[in-house]
């Protein structure tokens, strides 16, 4: 029989956040192209976001484009990704090349129920909602167990309501904790 190490609280991932995205009928606002890590005060790109389409999702509705390994090119300044969002710029890092951004998009339709899953680093957008109807996601952003605050990484909600110290673990009542439980794991019934 084969041993499995037992896992330790340590090695939960933290639910980050989560957010419920809606495109208005008839719409040509854009989501334009960002990397989520850009604007979360954390201080590695350690984790993953799960995309879960609550409608169909297609081009004529506003379906999410990412450019492909765009996740291996590094931090990018943050964008105004919603007009009018004023996101502070950080003129220590380089410029996300838009006009590249474009050239290398790549739609992803999705159907009602379906997931997709994207790097911190991953460049994407999603153009206006043509249709008649609503387009709507949840977004889950969960992070691995070495990720810290770091409230000098970008201004986030998160730095005025929680107050978080450099270095500490992200942890408390918003941030629920998930780790595997493997079926050896399991108490006898």
């Amino acid at each position: 029989m084969k041993s499995f190490a037992k896992h330790t609280k340590d090695d939960a991932i933290t639910c980050f956040q989560d957010n419920v995205i809606c495109k208005v009928p008839n719409t040509t606002d854009q989501v334009q192209w960002h990397q989520d890590y850009s604007y979360w005060p954390l201080d590695r790109p350690l984790g993953v976001t799960l995309w879960v389409a609550l409608t169909d999702a297609n081009e004529d509705n506003g379906c999410m484009s990412f450019v492909k390994q765009s996740h291996h090119l590094g931090e990018k300044c943050p964008t105004n990704f919603v007009p009018g969002s004023n996101q502070p710029l950080r003129p220590d890092l380089p410029p996300l090349p838009i006009e590249e951004a474009h050239r290398g998009a790549h739609p992803f339709p999705a159907l009602n129920g379906d997931i997709i899953a994207h790097h911190p680093l991953a460049w994407h957008m999603s153009s206006g909602n043509q249709s008649a109807d609503w387009r709507c996601a949840w977004s889950i952003t969960f992070l691995h167990p070495d990720v810290r605050w770091s409230p000098q990484h970008a201004p986030h909600p998160f730095n005025l309501s929680e107050k978080p110290a450099e270095g500490d673990p992200v942890h408390g009542p918003l941030f629920p904790k998930f780790r595997r439980r493997l079926h050896c794991d399991a108490e006898p019934t």
